[in-house]
């Protein structure tokens, strides 16, 4: 049997009331208050750093807890990564294709590091990362070699490039079959491959080689070392983006830069000329216009991070501008001006990103103008440090409040407020594949939220007693089915599952019609609530207020036939063509997956994971 229950405004006010009774215990000193300040701060407020975070997102390293599941003695073939682009991208794809190869049960052949004139590279993976550190902390994850068996070391892989693939799609169904084929295969990884689908082994695998198995040569970890020790302390490390390739690639215009920036600009265009007039100011409001110095330095200033602060550039050559900065922030340092020009000239792109890298994972706060590879990576590797003063400026604020003609003090004041909230809830440094989101209430605080949340509120007498007529009406083994199209009493197009589901009561149908009409929006919506609780099973096709606080009140009595309906997996199977059996059995590995793993019932707050 199926109960079938909608909702509107209960489940709302039930996690409101948990959340001010915590609000209330912590709200002194508040996160957002405002200390004593720098004296050459503009608006008078203390610097970004000294507002305490709520989110923080910390290494949990489940991928190193527990036992490894055993690797099989026999492989199904070789697998080497192709790797592009600058190092960090090269790095994400090296990460990619350790979980691909050991999700494909492959031997990993070190990868390729791809000679890109474009990149002004000529250093390959063993120049820059340690081989043998590397083979040894995959052990037991996945198995590396350096070079092929001497009966295939003349062979040449069968090419296989993801890269421009969209959408989910599963390696197994795709790759498997070259690689039992050939036996020895090269490839470049997909950009947007779905890792939360990968198989717990697979997951590991990625985040060990991603976290714990790459790092510098000895050579050139003695360099970083040499330069990390040069700059004044204490330092903030700037990655900043305003290149004439990154500026023409971007489509955006900048009036007011100098003639040698335009003519370096307009040479590297090529075709991709630059939006204009009203899709100009779209592209910009959308994020997608990087900062220039000026910029910088002014939303530097409107974060209150002091003018005297010592700054490292992390940056490429070319970078245009750079008197929009230094102008205003006076000590900054870069690698050529610390190291020796015999160091700086015989280093190419990789290793001066190397360089880059690991001053920017060791510096005593990380600012970045875009959100790249480079970004992505230093922002992980800081949080598995424990350093955790990491930015992230946003241009989509930045576009959004000057398209308002928001100028000077007032520009400076919103561009505070989005940031200061964006560090005190962690965004933009989500890592959800081998890290866990830590809220950061004092201790009594999360036990109010916690309490009051699962334990201190119950129906009323009258209206228990209501919902438990309501839930002895129906018979067992029911699901309760909660709905949304749309919320409230005007659910549409029923008939869709009731033609095929003949067994679905609703509230109407088993109250009576006293007791129904004598009901409104909440009263309804609670006795949803109290069956959906102790139901048989749960399924929802949204992740709602309701939906929230149902799954964890069923964890809470060990009910875990709780299930979320995935819109996205079905909307992305449907864009693929796949139809009728093709389609349920994309949908019931999607679900199983999800079922299998607890995705959907995340309930950090008052739960601990368990791995069964």
């Amino acid at each position: 049997m199926v109960a079938l229950s909608v909702k509107p405004m209960f489940t709302i006010l039930v996690v409101s009331l948990a959340l001010l009774v915590a609000i209330v215990l912590v709200s002194s000193p508040s996160p957002f208050s405002q200390s004593s300040l720098p004296s050459n701060s503009p608006l008078g407020k203390s610097e970004i750093w000294g507002v305490r975070r709520i989110v923080e997102w910390r290494p949990c390293k489940w991928w190193q807890q527990g036992d490894l599941t055993a690797l099989r003695v026999e492989s199904n073939g070789y697998i080497r990564v192709d790797c592009y682009g600058g190092l960090n991208q090269m790095r994400r794809d090296l990460c990619d294709g350790v979980g691909i190869a050991r999700l494909l049960n492959a031997t990993l052949v070190l990868p390729k590091f791809e000679v890109a004139a474009y990149w002004n590279e000529s250093s390959g993976f063993a120049d820059v990362f340690d081989v043998e550190y590397f083979i040894q902390q995959m052990n037991g994850f996945v198995k590396v070699v350096k070079e092929l068996p001497p009966e295939m070391a003349s062979k040449e892989p069968f090419r296989v490039n993801c890269s421009k693939r969209k959408g989910q799609f599963d390696y197994v169904e795709s790759v498997l079959p070259s690689l039992l084929e050939h036996h020895y295969i090269s490839l470049t990884p997909a950009m947007s491959q779905r890792r939360d689908r990968y198989p717990q082994y697979a997951k590991a695998a990625f985040c060990q080689a991603c976290y714990n198995a790459l790092r510098l040569t000895r050579s050139l970890e003695r360099k970083a070392s040499k330069l990390l020790e040069a700059i004044p302390k204490p330092f903030l490390s700037l990655h900043l983006r305003f290149e004439p390739d990154m500026v023409a690639y971007s489509q955006c215009e900048y009036p007011g830069l100098s003639p040698a920036s335009n003519i370096a600009i307009e040479a590297a265009r090529g075709d991709r000329k630059p939006w204009t007039g009203e899709l100009a100011l779209i592209w910009r409001k959308r994020g997608k216009c990087p900062f220039t110095p000026n910029e910088t330095s002014f939303i530097l200033q409107a974060l209150s991070i002091p003018t005297n602060t010592n700054i490292y550039l992390a940056a490429g050559d070319g970078l245009m501008e750079l008197e929009g900065l230094t102008s205003v922030y006076t000590n900054v340092v870069t690698k050529s001006s610390v190291l020796s020009s015999e160091d700086f000239t015989s280093m190419h792109g990789n290793t001066k990103a190397a360089l880059d890298y690991f001053v920017s994972i060791n510096s005593d706060s990380y600012v970045a103008t875009y959100f790249g590879n480079m970004d992505k990576m230093v922002a992980a590797m800081r949080a598995l440090k424990g350093l955790y003063k990491t930015l992230f400026l946003s241009r989509r604020a930045f576009a959004e409040f000057t398209s308002q003609g928001f100028r000077e003090k007032y520009l400076m004041q919103a561009l505070w407020k989005a940031h200061r909230d964006d560090y005190v809830m962690g965004r933009g440094s989500a890592l959800p594949d081998c890290f866990c989101e830590f809220r950061l209430y004092p201790q009594y605080a999360k036990a109010a939220f916690c309490q009051a949340c699962y334990n201190a509120l119950r129906l009323t007498r009258s209206l228990e007693r209501k919902a438990s007529k309501l839930l002895e009406g129906f018979e067992p083994d029911m699901v309760a089915y909660s709905c949304e199209y749309p919320a409230g009493d005007g659910l549409m197009e029923l008939e869709g599952l009731t033609s095929v589901y003949t067994n679905v009561v609703t509230k109407s149908s088993v109250l009576s019609s006293e007791d129904f009409t004598s009901m409104h929006g909440n009263t309804k919506a609670a006795l949803d609530y109290f069956v959906s609780i102790n139901s048989d099973s749960y399924v929802a096709t949204y992740f709602g207020n309701m939906d929230k606080m149902v799954a964890a009140m069923r964890a809470l009595k060990g009910l875990y036939k709780t299930l979320f309906l995935s819109r996205r997996a079905f909307a992305e199977f449907t864009s693929q063509g796949f139809r009728e059996k093709y389609l349920m059995q994309a949908l019931w590995k999607a679900h199983r997956d999800d079922y299998v793993m607890g995705r959907g019932s995340a309930l950090p707050d008052c739960f601990c994971e368990f791995r069964l």
